[in-house]
């Protein structure tokens, strides 16, 4: 795992510079090593921070140049089928010098091209920078997991792994519609909070002509079509899944298991005490409260059942200094307090390990959330009594359900949809109050959610917006801010492609049950109280923090202050409804994470 920038411009001074300057500003994705390379023509500048995982030779050391194909690579993640395409260029009259999957990735490129991105399988962003040809192309994985954004303007163009290196750029500017959306979604599409600041999306390459100075994107992986007959088979499913973790097992540092105690990461820790030659590391890390002492304990019991070496971690409590200390570390904003349990929680292991394995994307593959229930629930009844509902909607007090956790399913009768996007925070009605400047509020045009099939429809919306933009931005800022590499077996192109093709919704989700195929497969692997627990929210209670005097006195002040952009009666209001005990956390969670981003960077 490793950071990378670059910057395409006539004026090498000025490039060498920011390459230089911004270096700095992500060693922590990367502090084994640092470098950089320029192109003969002095047009194109790379940069790169190493964070060694595999081959942890000097020779590994990046940006990575063959001199004979005049091709650089600056590259971040893991190529986790490096091992086949190494063997498949070997036979083609390709000679490696080094033995990690940096050097296969750069010589794919060469035997094959851009035709190569849709046979690699990993967690990757990286630039390949062709001289011959005069392009470079930003790659990146179809899932989200590994960040890349770019920036074309006043005739240079630039790319890298955070969005604050582009921070001390003279033409930045706060963009008003990705702020409502912020506010909506929690996070921003494919695009960020400031203007002319994009992300490649997930499973597209952007190819970039640096002597004509024109640029397109293109996709190298589609969503797989569902049948409309289930084709799915549990055995099949399981080889798949213990392909994948065979493949990310590949490390030569210590790594480690994150185990929660849920079915997902009971399930990998399971699998893999049988797959892997030696005994396995795990680690729990909990804190005191009701949900975390539970988890706890069934993380002991599936360390204890598989053998594990298990190592229990405590998270320190937090007080506002920290918590805000640990919100300003962060490059971007967004909405989900999760976010500070899993800082703390790679932060913890960092002693431990340098490759951590979770169990996230499990709730986008297998059915995990319970909303994809609830959509099932509410298409039933909206098919067989569509007036009975409406009725229901007629006769609600909507003004209090908004601030309840239910509000969502309200929008969900309100919208004359089958299935929107969740979650969602901030309403129309509540964006054009919240703004001191009326100008600052802009509409949302929503996009239609197909629903052919409404779990495998609501899945597939999850996996495409939630996955990559809060899940994954969660995963991958906050290891990289720790300098740990953060692996997901169940985000592997072979299983996924599988899911998407051969299951239908009600394999895996019914009126009662989620995870059916899951837990199906997980019958000969995990014990009942494992696989019968319900499911845990993993969120930091801010509503209970505000009890705290100095807290709400913190962050009141934070959000009434004089250049703050909300409006401080809507804040009061805010404040009112969580001292009624309505469900404002995240609302005001989000709202404060932002006004830090933005003092800390002045915009």
């Amino acid at each position: 795992m490793c950071g990378i920038l670059g910057i395409v411009s006539k004026n090498f001074t000025d490039s060498q510079f920011w390459i230089n300057n911004n270096l700095s500003k992500i060693i922590h994705r990367g502090p084994d090593n640092k470098g950089s390379w320029k192109s003969k023509d002095g047009m194109v500048s790379l940069g790169h921070t190493r964070l060694s995982i595999l081959d942890l030779s000097l020779n590994n050391n990046q940006p990575f140049h063959d001199e004979e194909s005049k091709v650089c690579l600056t590259f971040n993640g893991e190529i986790y089928n490096y091992l086949d395409l190494r063997e498949q260029l070997i036979k083609l009259g390709h000679k490696f010098r080094t033995n990690g999957d940096t050097e296969v990735l750069l010589k794919s490129y060469i035997q094959w091209k851009a035709d190569c991105f849709s046979k690699i399988e990993g967690m990757f962003a990286f630039c390949i920078c062709d001289e011959n040809r005069k392009k470079i192309f930003l790659v990146r994985d179809q899932y989200g997991q590994k960040p890349l954004y770019y920036k074309h303007s006043n005739n240079k163009f630039k790319f890298g792994s955070e969005l604050q290196i582009f921070l001390d750029d003279t033409d930045v500017k706060l963009n008003k519609e990705h702020l409502n959306k912020y506010l909506y979604f929690g996070f921003v599409k494919n695009n960020s909070l400031i203007d002319n600041l994009n992300q490649v999306p997930p499973g597209h390459f952007l190819e970039f002509e640096y002597d004509k100075n024109k640029s397109k994107i293109f996709s190298f992986w589609k969503m797989p079509q569902n049948s409309l007959v289930s084709k799915a088979d549990s055995f099949e499913i399981l080889e798949l899944l213990k392909e994948s973790l065979t493949k990310q097992l590949r490390s030569d540092v210590p790594t480690g298991f994150l185990l929660s105690g849920g079915i997902d990461s009971s399930l990998l820790v399971s699998l893999s005490s049988k797959i892997s030659s030696k005994k396995i590391f795990t680690y729990n890390v909990s804190y005191n409260e009701k949900d975390s002492i539970i988890e706890n304990k069934n993380a002991n019991l599936v360390a204890k059942l598989n053998n594990t070496n298990h190592t229990n971690l405590i998270i320190d409590k937090f007080d506002i200094k920290s918590f805000f200390e640990i919100l300003g570390k962060f490059g971007e904003p967004i909405i989900d307090s999760s976010i500070i349990p899993t800082y703390s929680i790679y932060n913890k292991i960092k002693t431990e390990c340098k490759v951590v394995i979770g169990g996230d994307g499990g709730d986008e593959i297998f059915g995990g959330y319970k909303y994809f229930k609830y959509f099932l629930i509410y298409n039933f009844l909206n098919s067989t009594s569509k007036s009975f509902l409406k009725k229901i909607i007629k006769h609600l007090n909507y003004e209090k359900i908004l601030y309840r956790s239910g509000s969502m399913y309200i929008n969900l009768l309100k919208s004359n949809e089958n299935i929107i996007d969740i979650p969602n925070y901030f309403t129309d009605s509540e964006r054009i109050e919240i703004f001191k400047d009326k100008d600052f509020y802009h509409k949302i045009n929503l996009e239609k959610i197909d629903n052919k099939d409404v779990v495998m429809d609501s899945m597939k919306n999850s996996f495409k917006n939630y996955l990559p933009e809060d899940i994954m931005f969660k995963i991958d800022r906050s290891s990289m801010l720790n300098s740990l590499e953060a692996r997901t077996p169940f985000l592997d192109k072979n299983l996924i492609n599988y899911i998407y093709e051969k299951t239908i919704g009600k394999d895996h989700v019914s009126f009662f049950k989620n995870r059916k195929i899951q837990k199906k497969i997980c019958k000969a692997y995990l014990p009942s109280v494992i696989l019968n627990q319900k499911k845990r929210g993993f969120s930091f209670n801010l509503n209970f923090q505000l009890k705290n005097k100095e807290w709400r006195n913190e962050i009141y002040l934070l959000l009434t202050s004089k250049n703050c952009l909300f409006s401080k009666n809507y804040i009061d209001k805010l404040f009112i409804m969580s001292e009624k005990g309505f469900n404002v956390s995240e609302k005001i969670f989000g709202l404060v994470f932002f006004e830090i981003w933005r003092k800390k960077y002045k915009l």
